[in-house]
């Protein structure tokens, strides 16, 4: 645990900004940075809030995550940071976490590393309406595997290699992310992973192959087709999955069918610590102790 004072997407930009500056001009960096936000609990600076016409005056919105609180016996837990409404504290958030990108970028320039940096920004879910999200007009949300659970932005810098301004329309995954880093940095692709390298196909020297990524037990999709519970969709002339296909084809039906087998042999065994519970639940400190003996 560490105790600062601060909003917490600030102090995460800080910390990059720091970690760029004290290092650059040696051994190349790697910064993996999880942003929390924008997500639930919804709490924004004021000062960003009334870039969205927040009104002091006016009535506040509500806690999202009141259960949680509940649940946690922590009844304040999310109660402070509330805009008017729940979309304007989300935009907020967003606006505090774009700010940290562009600090994060600029420490990038100015140390000088803009050229050979490859910089990836990317979601890692769709949206959740109710904590102010939305995934317009894709069907569904997080936690579910229609197109407004899994479809979401990415991109990626690197002016010394990637032309800027491409798109990349062929379907993609966070798997992909280290064979890509490892094969920017100059390594071998590891062998024994779903993920492919992405480079040959961002930089244009090679067109994307026909390939299908696992989204759960029961949902594969390729660029074109899904797969999800034993309906088929058709992206392409159906991205937001009004309809499944009344009568889809069977080579079409039957590779991914043989896709989605593969599932079952990629869920690992389940992990149990050997740590006691905590005797107060949410601890005051995260620290864990040591585990007696490693679990794999």
């Amino acid at each position: 645990s560490v105790q600062e004072k601060g909003y917490s997407t600030d102090l995460i930009g800080d910390a990059v900004v720091d970690f760029i500056d004290r290092n650059a001009g040696g051994d190349p960096l790697y910064a993996y940075i999880a942003f929390n936000a924008p997500h639930s609990p919804l709490q924004a600076k004021r000062s960003d809030l009334v870039e969205y016409g927040f009104d002091p005056d006016g009535d506040l919105a509500p806690n999202t995550d009141r259960k949680i609180a509940r649940r946690e016996n922590a009844l304040n837990y999310g109660e402070r940071g509330k805009g008017n409404t729940i979309r304007q504290t989300f935009a907020a958030m967003t606006t505090a976490m774009d700010q940290q990108v562009g600090r994060i970028l600029e420490a990038i320039d100015r140390n000088g590393m803009r050229e050979n940096t490859l910089v990836v920004f990317h979601s890692d879910n769709g949206a959740d309406p109710k904590h102010g999200g939305s995934n317009t007009p894709l069907r569904g949300k997080k936690f579910s595997t229609w197109e407004g659970g899994v479809r979401v932005m990415a991109t990626i810098r690197w002016p010394r290699e990637l032309p800027s301004g491409v798109t990349f329309d062929s379907v993609a995954s966070y798997v992909d992310l280290m064979p890509t880093m490892i094969a920017a940095a100059g390594g071998a692709s590891p062998t024994e992973t779903d993920g492919v390298n992405l480079l040959p196909y961002l930089s244009g020297q090679a067109s994307p192959p026909e390939r299908t990524i696992l989204l759960g037990e029961t949902t594969v999709v390729s660029d074109r087709w899904k797969l999800k519970d034993g309906e088929l969709f058709d992206l392409k002339d159906d991205p937001n999955e009004a309809s499944p296909i009344d009568d889809p084809d069977p080579n079409v039906l039957s590779g991914l069918s043989e896709s989605l087998r593969r599932y079952p042999s990629m869920v690992g065994p389940a992990v149990t610590s050997r740590l006691p519970e905590p005797e107060t639940w949410p601890p005051s400190e995260w620290k864990l102790p040591e585990e007696e003996s490693p679990i794999r």
